[in-house]
């Protein structure tokens, strides 16, 4: 045997071994989902993160929205092992506030904020 068959049928055999390690995996997680499945808790609803839910928050108002404004928000959250979740419904109702309670402004801007003014 020269060392490039060997080489090759190590190759074929870790390709072999990587499928099964991902098949074992995908039972795992299908496993794990199923019995997620069985929690009836109603705090089940709160799965998002508090940096993702800043995140997610500032994209629906569409601006810059931190995890500090979040937490300093009426917005319920869970913490479970010292991590804020919060929820769909609970985020979309603070975005919807926010984007509620924003003053309509009208007319041309303040003059005196525009530091680049033009002369006459």
């Amino acid at each position: 045997m020269s060392d490039v068959e060997t080489h090759e049928q190590r190759a074929e055999r870790g390709r072999e071994i990587i499928a099964q390690v991902r098949e074992l995996e995908a039972a795992d997680k299908a496993r794990f989902e199923a019995f997620a499945e069985t929690i009836k808790s109603e705090n089940k609803k709160f799965v998002h993160r508090r940096s993702t839910a800043a995140a997610m928050v500032a994209k629906a108002i569409g601006t810059d929205f931190s995890e500090d404004s979040l937490r300093k928000s009426d917005c319920d959250f869970v913490v479970i092992h010292k991590v804020a979740l919060y929820s769909d419904d609970g985020l979309r109702e603070l975005a919807e506030r926010i984007l509620d309670s924003a003053p309509l402004r009208r007319g041309k801007p303040d003059q005196r904020r525009n530091p680049i003014r033009e002369t006459v």
